[in-house]
């Protein structure tokens, strides 16, 4: 009897100890997981699910390889994990957050209609699938689905969000925005537009704006009319957006004549959070005094890659050309990124860094101390330190204070000084000399939403630049014509 019992006791010893290892390898690796030392929760998870049928530690094994960006094996673990685990459709739901985290929308759907297909109450995988059917142009799709969320949970701000978009993008609208601007070239301006637009389908999504504009130099006031017919084409199936548009630019003067405007922009959505945006245009340029007294055209050229994951992580890095009649042109490279500081509770502040560069291919500064036609940079360097503060703790009303403090900047600043060549002939000579300069710019943006059609909008903004500083208000208002 005595062996009998020191086989039975060893038979239960062992097989504990070994439950404790393993609990203990598995506790071990999601410490190291959330403690971001993901090299060392990856060994450990590699050796753990080689021994063990554990559907947990997969998929914690899974989000580590997401977290340390090795999405092949990523995929591999869960391709392993659907076949070893037909049943746990759990798995379904995991790679759906994973595939969105990334931006794949597409695969991701697949992923959460799997899972749904077993619990079709889920919140969250709806909330997931309500953006993506917003996303893919799906209005009524996605509005319909966040109706179903606020009835289970009317306190969904997700759902709200997504409500909002909708009426937002299909609704007619009529939009009324006033401003005023001051700087001390000086130049005053005071500009008005009203736009509409109406979303009818993925081809057709026309808007039509006139704005109106008083710009004021010498006490001289030139007034400007602008007509703009524009529409937005939704590629759904390939997240894409494309916008064209054409007008008419009208001076009210005898000396100048009217011109054609026109532009077009493609907007296309990649994955991981990214986006790429190019647009040509050819617009009025009305910046510098001669401009105002002698409108021209510009061509404008861009081309920007976005980046924004949940309003957290936000930059862009863009390249943009304006060529003027002369064929001269400015050329600018600017990139900027902001990143979380706090969020929470209706408050979030962020900070971050912008650079910008400016050159153009010939200088336009003139002896009498002005830039005409248009202003030209030369080897213009920026680099700025950046801030942003946005409030929403008030129903319904938003608040943003976003600020750019220069760290260095530099631009070669051009003068004239009399000279005199081989035959005696006295002439202005122009010279560059290197100087610094500190720009600061400040913004204040506030909106009220007043109900579900009307909305409210003011803003604010600051700027000191290398050759003027300017003040500008503005404000707009909104009004949807929902139905009863």
């Amino acid at each position: 009897m005595k062996y009998v019992f020191w086989a039975l006791a060893l038979l239960l010893l062992f097989p504990a100890k070994a439950f404790l290892q393993t609990d203990d390898t598995l506790s071990l690796a999601q410490k190291k997981a959330y403690g971001l030392e993901l090299e060392d929760a990856d060994q450990l998870l590699v050796h753990y699910t080689a021994r063990h049928h554990d559907l947990d530690a997969t998929i914690l094994h899974a989000w580590v390889l997401y977290w340390k960006k090795d999405f092949k094996r990523m995929e591999a673990v869960f391709h392993r994990a659907f076949r070893a685990f037909p049943e746990a459709y759990s798995l379904h739901l995991e790679y759906g957050r994973i595939l969105w985290e990334m931006g794949k929308i597409y695969p991701a759907k697949t992923q959460l209609l799997a899972y749904l297909a077993h619990d079709p109450g889920n919140l969250e995988a709806n909330t997931m699938l309500a953006h993506i059917h917003l996303w893919n142009g799906h209005t009524q799709k996605a509005g319909n689905l966040a109706y179903w969320l606020l009835e289970q949970d009317p306190e969904n701000g997700n759902a709200k969000g997504i409500l909002s978009d909708v009426r937002n993008q299909t609704t007619p609208h009529l939009r009324l925005s006033p401003s005023w601007f001051t700087d001390d070239q000086p130049l005053n301006n005071y500009q008005a537009s009203l736009e509409t637009g109406w979303y009818q389908s993925w081809l057709l999504a026309p808007s039509l704006e006139v704005r109106f504009r008083q710009s004021a130099t010498d006490s001289v006031g030139y007034p400007f009319l602008q007509t703009t017919l524009g529409n937005k084409i939704y590629l759904s199936r390939t997240r894409t957006r494309i916008g064209c548009s054409a007008g008419v630019f009208a001076p009210f003067t005898n000396e100048s004549k009217g011109s054609i405007t026109w532009g077009i922009g493609l907007y296309q959505t990649l994955p991981a959070h990214f986006a790429l945006e190019a647009g040509l245009e050819k617009r009025p340029y009305l910046y510098t005094l001669q401009s105002i007294r002698q409108p021209l055209q510009e061509r404008f050229f861009h081309v920007a890659v976005h980046y924004n994951r949940s309003d957290k992580w936000i930059g862009k890095a863009a390249l943009e050309r304006q060529i003027f009649p002369d064929d001269n042109y400015v050329h600018t490279v600017y990139a900027w990124l902001l990143a979380p500081v706090f969020d929470g509770q209706g408050f979030r502040i962020q900070a971050g860094y912008g650079f910008s560069i400016a050159n153009a291919g010939e200088n336009r500064f003139q002896p009498t101390g002005i830039f005409d036609p248009y202003f030209t940079p030369k080897d213009q360097h920026a680099h700025a330190l950046l801030a942003s503060v946005q409030v929403s703790r008030l129903k319904n009303i938003h608040l943003a204070l976003r600020g750019s403090a220069g760290i260095f900047a530099k631009a070669a600043i051009p003068y004239f000084f009399l000279d005199q060549d081989q035959e005696g002939t006295v002439y202005f000579h122009r010279e560059f000399q290197s100087d610094r300069f500190f720009p600061l710019e400040l913004n204040f943006e506030g909106s009220w939403k007043i109900n579900a059609s009307s909305s409210i909008g003011a803003a604010y903004s600051y700027q000191q630049l290398l050759f003027y500083t300017s003040h500008s208000v503005g404000l707009q208002f909104q009004y949807l014509f929902t139905k009863a």
